[in-house]
């Protein structure tokens, strides 16, 4: 619990006033930059180094951020929690110029050879029982193929397999943030994930809360690594040995993609008549996903560079990928519209 210092009062007051509508975020964005500003102040940092004004908040910041940093924190946890304290700060209007990113010395979320999400091979006689596919075998084939957070196979229910206004198969579940996170099923997995759901009721749960606490210790993002090389392997090969596998392919990306950008249409213009009935600015226009390569496009090669190479190189493995095949593990295994995430966190 954080003792509500003045400092306290008025971090929570600057955020209580922010409108997340006008400032372009979700409610639920809003609300996870309160909880993440009472956990920096639950540190302790600020009040150790004698700041009691938010106005004091700012010539203090890179001092707290090398403080994370000897801490251990992550770097995604360290901006997180620059993100919240900046929201603050800006929305108390106390200040001539606005804290920015740009002032200070933030750690990078990015890997290239030394990103270490889901990596390591150890040899399964050197894994703990807790840490094996015995462990949870169900929740362990599935993570295969569906790469959400263990929280989040804990909720999964019979109505959480459902198809999209394009048609498309999907796991939905609430999330990180209280956000709704829609993972789309790759054609190839779509028997087998269906096969969980299978003979389910809307609110039945897809697992126990056994297999849950079986899988403590199972490395999950692993598994997603995985199952997200393997795919690669597995597209790239067909691609190469049946003549209409490319277009097959590249069909159903291009689906998906039309069906994201009608999606995000939809909620830009449904937000858009809110505001207007609230008497508010309109959003300019609606956010497209980054477009898709041309069937030209997609035949050239995929050449690595800089850290992705370097870890490619490192691993003994091909400095230059299959563009289609990387593109379509983006989209159907990681959620992503380009295949950066995939060949810097995923490929190696």
């Amino acid at each position: 619990m954080v003792k509500m210092t003045r400092l306290c009062h008025q971090m929570k007051e600057a955020l209580d006033s922010v409108n997340a509508i006008d400032e372009g975020i979700k409610q639920t964005t809003l609300e996870q930059y309160k909880r993440d500003a009472m956990r920096v102040l639950e540190t302790g940092y600020f009040q150790k180094v004698g700041v009691k004004d938010i106005k004091m908040i700012p010539k203090a910041l890179q001092g707290f951020i090398e403080h994370l940093k000897a801490e251990g924190m992550s770097p995604h946890t360290i901006r997180t929690y620059f993100s919240a304290i900046r929201r603050a700060v800006n929305a108390s209007n106390v200040l001539d110029k606005p804290v920015s990113a740009a002032d200070y010395s933030l750690p990078s979320r990015h890997g290239g050879i030394g990103n270490t999400k889901g990596r390591g091979n150890p040899d399964p006689t050197d894994l703990r029982p807790c840490q094996r596919r015995e462990a949870s075998p169900r929740l362990y084939d599935f993570a295969r193929v569906i790469g959400f957070r263990k929280s989040e196979y804990a909720v999964l229910r019979g109505s959480s397999l459902k198809k999209d206004e394009g048609g498309n198969w999907t796991v939905e579940v609430l999330g990180k943030g209280g956000k709704w996170q829609k993972q789309y099923i790759a054609p190839e997995y779509l028997d087998f994930v269906r096969s969980y759901f299978e003979g389910r009721g809307k609110n039945e749960y897809i697992f126990t809360k056994e297999e849950i606490s079986g899988a403590h210790d199972i490395n999950l993002h692993k598994l997603r690594r995985e199952n997200a090389q393997e795919l690669y392997e597995k597209i790239k090969i067909n691609i190469k040995e049946d003549p209409k596998a490319f277009k097959r392919y590249y069909n159903q990306l291009k689906h998906r993609y039309d069906t994201e950008n009608n999606t995000r249409k939809l909620q830009w213009e449904k937000e858009n008549e809110y505001r207007k009935a609230q008497g508010l600015s309109p959003l300019s226009d609606y956010s497209k996903v980054t477009p898709l390569p041309t069937k030209e496009e997609m035949l050239k090669p995929l050449v690595l560079r800089q850290g992705p190479r370097a870890g490619a190189i490192a691993a003994g493995k091909p400095t230059t990928l299959d563009r289609l095949a990387a593109y379509y593990v983006s989209v159907f295994v990681l959620s992503h519209w380009t295949t950066h995430t995939f060949t810097k966190h995923y490929y190696t």
